[in-house]
């Protein structure tokens, strides 16, 4: 009887040897996905970390500029110098990861009372009439832009003055631009709204 039963659980006992091999062959399969998941993560995040490593290396800073000291006297000392600050678009101030405005010049040594120390102007960003136009513009001059868009005679006038002779150049120039060349807000945006249409229909 002893025999007969050892006998019968043989193929029992081999049954639960595949499952168990099985089982730790899965559990093996698993725990190597998971592994190979983890790794990945991993080599992203690192990959990840080094660009952006990278991104601050290349960036750079910009400081503005620093004010002349102000001129001695007996009596009363001269004023610092003003400090200018840069100016740039927002499209040039991604390759900077540090701005700094300008420094107000050192006051003069005076007698009885010394100069006041100079203005330090702050960072400037100007924005450009239409920007991050991508592709290619093409060559059309000035005076086909402003029959073409029929802009108003004084901006006629003004462009001309100004020595726009391409529309390309306006891609260029920012609003600040335009305003110290005496444009005022009214042609600044009929300017505008004129370029814009132009590369929508022009730039591909």
């Amino acid at each position: 009887m002893s025999w007969f039963r050892s006998s019968n659980n043989q193929p029992y006992d081999a049954q639960k040897e595949r499952l168990a091999a099985n089982e730790n062959a899965t559990k093996l399969e698993i725990a190597s996905r998971e592994n190979a998941t983890k790794e990945r993560i991993a080599a992203s995040e690192n990959a990840t970390k080094e660009r952006i490593a990278k991104m601050i290396a290349d960036q750079k800073e910009l400081a503005g500029g620093t004010g002349g000291r102000g001129g001695k006297s007996p009596r009363d000392g001269g004023l610092g110098g003003p400090g200018e600050a840069s100016r740039l678009t927002f499209e040039e101030a991604v390759f900077y990861h540090r701005m700094k405005g300008g420094t107000g010049g050192e006051g003069g040594e005076g007698g009885i009372r010394g100069g006041g120390g100079g203005v330090g102007h702050g960072q400037r960003f100007d924005k450009l009439l239409v920007p991050g136009v991508k592709g290619t513009v093409p060559h059309t001059k000035m005076a086909k832009f402003c029959q073409d868009y029929q802009l108003d005679e004084t901006l006629q006038n003004l462009l001309k003055s100004a020595g726009f002779n391409t529309v390309a150049a306006l891609l260029k120039v920012t609003d600040t631009d335009l305003r110290e060349a005496r444009f005022k807000s009214g042609h600044i945006a009929e300017l505008q709204a004129a370029l814009e249409d132009w590369v929508a229909e022009n730039v591909k």
